[in-house]
């Protein structure tokens, strides 16, 4: 199984680790940055970091529509602080970029 960890900003790293312990599941783990790489994934993790960047970046880079697209095609997604903020359908009291 390829698992891919949105590796903009953030924590990242210390899902990537957790992730690598448990190679008795078969993972393979991948950092993701460009819907490129999101394509070599079967399902996604999106860290804890600052939604407000990430959504920036993920804009600007085409990553936030390859993950939606990914998601309307069953692509199983997981979200952790920022992760669940981008993953919500809307956020009260703000303007907030999300999934």
């Amino acid at each position: 199984m390829n698992v891919g960890v949105i590796a903009i900003q953030g924590d990242f790293e210390k899902h990537i680790q957790s992730l690598e312990r448990c190679k008795a599941a078969n993972l393979t783990v991948h950092e993701v940055r460009t819907p490129e790489e999101l394509e070599t994934v079967d399902r996604v993790i999106l860290p804890g970091g600052e939604s407000t960047t990430v959504g920036l970046l993920m804009q600007r880079f085409g990553l936030g529509d390859a993950l939606k697209q990914a998601a309307d095609n069953g692509m199983p997604m997981w979200g952790t602080c920022m992760g669940m903020i981008m993953l919500a359908q809307r956020i009260e009291a703000r303007e907030q970029y999300t999934l």
